[in-house]
């Protein structure tokens, strides 16, 4: 069955990649390739999804809790999306634009 072209596939794909090429196992070349018997095949583990959908709301599609929507959906996905930043400076940057921008609205040219 094909997976989903989706980030979350991906980042398990190349962790598991990673995993065969640390080991020197694969070489290029299918032929002289060696993948022990111990090698577990790809799995894919659906960790679900998120979607940020407008007017401060969001869906989450979370496997153990179910689904998540609403202004409370949108307020978990704002607080990840600022989290997940690499910096702290970055953080307080994200933070402080969705603060701006729930103040005085997207068009600041007027203030």
């Amino acid at each position: 069955r094909a997976l989903a072209a989706t980030a979350q596939v991906a980042g398990q794909q190349g962790k598991y990649l990673a995993g065969l090429l640390s080991k020197n196992n694969v070489t290029g070349n299918p032929a002289t390739t060696k993948i022990d018997a111990s090698q577990k095949p790809f799995e894919y583990f659906h960790k679900g999804s998120a979607a940020y959908v407008g007017s401060d709301n969001a869906v989450f599609d979370v496997p153990v809790i179910g689904p998540l929507t609403g202004w409370y959906a949108g307020l978990v996905w704002k607080s990840f999306e600022t989290y997940s930043q690499i910096s702290f400076r970055n953080r307080c940057l994200v933070f402080t634009d969705w603060l701006r921008t729930k103040l005085f609205g997207r068009d600041i040219s007027r203030v």
